[in-house]
């Protein structure tokens, strides 16, 4: 992404780069955990999706750098939690908010730590459907939470009987793959 305008406050503007940088343009604090210095992804072996039509593939910020002639952020400029900050391990548990659907809530476990990050993969799904998280992030929660505040905890899609069609969606991708 790209810092298209510093405004008042800490705000930021920023774009994803691409042809439609100005369209898909947000505004953001810069305090976000959601911000990270040129190299955190590599450096934390998370796949990283290049601008659109790049010729990288895979991305690879200095040969994009040095033809684009930007010049990246200071790392002082982004959050310095590292990974001897965070208290998750691997393996524990806890009720994860899904970051794609803002009012379900599941039963997970931290599958990885990447620095600041933990990797949460949702009770019977598929790897695919694993997300990142910020280490604070206030859509994880500990085991016991939904039921404290009488909120919905969704049952795994084994016992939902949705196995058969997460199943034939991993086929469907394996398939694709080859």
């Amino acid at each position: 992404a790209r810092v298209l305008q510093v405004l008042p406050d800490g705000y930021l503007q920023i774009g994803p780069e691409g042809p439609d940088i100005l369209n898909d343009s947000f505004y953001i604090h810069q305090t976000t955990t959601n911000l990270f210095p040129v190299g955190y992804a590599k450096s934390h072996n998370i796949a990283l999706q290049g601008p659109k039509g790049d010729e990288d593939e895979p991305f690879e910020w200095d040969s994009f750098l040095e033809r684009t002639k930007y010049t990246p952020a200071p790392p002082h400029f982004f959050d310095q939690a590292t990974s001897s900050d965070v208290s998750f391990k691997v393996g524990m548990r806890l009720e994860a908010i899904d970051q794609n659907e803002k009012a379900i809530l599941w039963p997970a476990k931290v599958k990885k730590v990447k620095g600041r990050l933990l990797l949460v993969s949702f009770d019977g799904w598929a790897e695919k459907f694993d997300q990142l998280f910020d280490f604070r992030s206030n859509e994880l929660l500990p085991c016991g939470w939904a039921e404290m505040v009488e909120h919905a905890l969704q049952a795994p899609p084994a016992k939902r009987g949705m196995a058969k069609l997460q199943d034939e969606e991993a086929t469907d991708d394996e398939a694709m793959e080859e």
